[in-house]
């Protein structure tokens, strides 16, 4: 435990990562300081973590703009926002943190950082063109190797069920589904006896809308699925869908690309940037689409 811990555990409470980082880029000197933060695949402790750590290096944790960014941007947690803020600025009048030996600040967490966990959920049934989902959840796996990075988890042939029990039990940073769809943005997954099941976008909307947690980001590997995907924020930070048929080396490329580039630490806008533009080669002639909070 840190002397900010109790900051820590109330801004997980109260912002996503995405919405953190936002945060910060209303504090005085942010265009200094928001290349230094976390990456977009930090588990959102550990953003949490080292934003507050960065702000306290900086001298802004104590200061009168932090308060009232927190304050204008939740002002229904005032009161919890005082409390916590007390702890540590009292007797503290906008001053930088003292820098006398004895009054250093206790060393950083010893404990690793906790990966960022990206759930796999994937879909071919009966009936349907054959997606290549085993090389896609491979890539993946290639792609995400770098130990304690990020933790991967696969869930194939998943129905609705499936997919619920699998957002309840690992609570992920990031979904993504490979599954076929239609243009009224329906998506089809396998039920039980491995023919398709037909969720619809109100549907797989609700569902995101109640177990959105530590979501940060979901990738939809279906067709039409711009459809579903806008329709996600505000609920979580940032979707993205597909607009039309991608190959399936491009739609694999496409996924590899932009994770490799999440866990090389850029933000979400730029890994999709280069993803996207990735598929020119493939002749794609519809990119995908992003849709950000």
């Amino acid at each position: 435990m840190t002397r900010y811990s109790d900051l820590e555990d109330l801004l997980i409470r109260l912002f996503s990562a995405e919405e953190l980082r936002r945060l910060v880029l209303r504090l005085p000197e942010s265009e200094r300081i928001a290349p230094r933060l976390p990456g977009a695949l930090s588990s959102p402790a550990e953003f949490t973590h080292q934003t507050v750590q960065l702000l306290r290096r900086e001298g802004i944790l104590h200061s009168d703009e932090l308060r009232q960014v927190l304050l204008t941007t939740r002002p229904h947690r005032q009161a919890d926002i005082e409390n916590v803020l007390t702890k540590f600025t009292s007797g503290s009048t906008n001053a930088r943190p003292s820098t006398r030996l004895h009054e250093v600040e206790p060393a950083p967490r010893n404990e690793p950082p906790a990966p960022c966990r990206l759930l796999f959920v994937s879909a071919s049934p009966r009936g349907s063109t054959r997606l290549a989902i085993d090389r896609e959840a491979r890539h993946l796996l290639e792609t995400l190797k770098q130990p304690g990075r990020v933790e991967l988890v696969c869930r194939p042939a998943a129905d609705y069920d499936t997919l619920e029990a699998a957002l309840v039990e690992h609570r992920p940073q990031i979904l993504h589904l490979s599954c076929h769809g239609d243009p009224a943005g329906n998506l089809y997954l396998a039920d039980a006896l491995g023919d398709r099941e037909r969720i619809r976008p109100a549907m797989f909307v609700g569902l995101i809308s109640i177990l959105r947690g530590t979501l940060d980001l979901v990738v939809l590997n279906a067709c039409h699925s711009h459809i579903v995907a806008s329709q996600l924020p505000p609920t979580l930070p940032a979707a993205i869908g597909m607009r039309n048929v991608l190959d399936d080396h491009a739609a694999i490329d496409f996924a590899r690309t932009l994770y490799r580039n999440l866990a090389a630490d850029l933000a979400i806008a730029e890994a999709f940037a280069l993803a996207s533009n990735k598929l020119h080669k493939y002749g794609a002639e519809e990119l995908p689409q992003l849709f950000q909070r």
